[in-house]
């Protein structure tokens, strides 16, 4: 069989790694939060880039910078007096701050995140994050007894660094192929729960273990998992984690479709018919693959 992402691999291995300079993308959005929240000896809060930039999954054109932003101590304390009201009601305040420099901005209450769309060279959403008593981060995320949990950066890292180096680059390129899929077909689906979902994928792939080669044969597979999901799910989980990751639409149709169109190509590739194989595979992922 041909390889049929030889040629995608090398034009997503030279696709410019922004992950490195999210500070300066960032900078007049912390400037403006800096200026509006922050005064005596410390006049700035800390962030840090999390999601599919340090996870190695992003695609430049494609993927957003997710940041977290440490809110004010005094902040942090009045929003662990408080209810759930009261969180809303910081973010609110936050959006507000936000509005007046970039009119664009949106708050997404589900996720208690701020997202600035027009920034260059991708959308930055912003996650507020408050730092408790034993010093240890916490997302604002409430019940209804104010209860603020404890959180880590992101814990996709524990359960991929049990993955060996071949698992990790097909875990790595399965995802980015799924999120030019993605953005051609307008699926929805975040970048978030793909990699929730190929993590639990590739622990169990018979191709896991494969060399890149057999790519295309992976891609199918994971496309089957996703048509296969329970259209009723609304969350999966980290694999060692218990954070939640919700779904934003009806996936699995697309997925469905997907798995067919990819073993058509795969069926045309064996019978040595490759112009066929490639534009059945440039169907699926649009644009970002030479036509045939």
């Amino acid at each position: 069989m041909i390889d049929a992402f030889a040629d995608l691999r090398k034009r997503l291995a030279v696709m410019p790694n922004f992950g490195f300079r999210y500070r300066e993308f960032a900078s007049p959005i912390l400037e403006c939060l800096n200026r509006e929240l922050w005064t005596g000896p410390q006049s700035e809060g800390e962030i840090e880039l999390v999601g599919s930039w340090p996870r190695g999954t992003a695609v430049a054109g494609i993927s957003n910078f997710n940041i977290i932003y440490e809110l004010p101590k005094a902040i942090g304390e009045n929003l662990q007096r408080g209810w759930k009201q009261e969180l809303e009601a910081t973010l609110m305040s936050l959006e507000h701050v936000l509005r007046r420099q970039f009119p664009d901005t949106t708050l997404d209450l589900a996720t208690h995140s701020l997202i600035i769309s027009r920034i260059k060279p991708a959308p930055i959403c912003i996650a507020p994050v408050i730092r408790l008593r034993n010093t240890e981060l916490a997302r604002l995320s409430a019940d209804e007894f104010g209860f603020r949990q404890p959180m880590e950066l992101d814990p996709s890292y524990r359960a991929l660094s049990q993955l060996d180096s071949i698992e990790r680059e097909n875990y790595a390129m399965i995802c980015k192929i799924s999120r030019l899929w993605k953005a051609t077909h307008k699926v929805p689906i975040s970048g978030f729960l793909i990699d929730t979902l190929c993590l639990h994928f590739i622990s169990q792939a018979a191709l896991r273990k494969k060399p890149e080669k057999y790519q295309d044969c992976l891609l199918r597979d994971f496309f089957r998992y996703l048509a296969d999901q329970e259209p009723r799910q609304t969350s999966w989980s980290l694999p060692g984690s218990s954070e939640a990751i919700h779904r934003s639409g009806a996936f699995e149709p697309f997925a469905a479709t997907a798995y067919s169109i990819a073993q058509y190509a795969l069926d045309q590739a064996a019978g040595n018919e490759e112009k066929s194989a490639k534009s059945a595979w440039r169907h699926l992922l649009g644009n970002y693959l030479p036509p045939a």
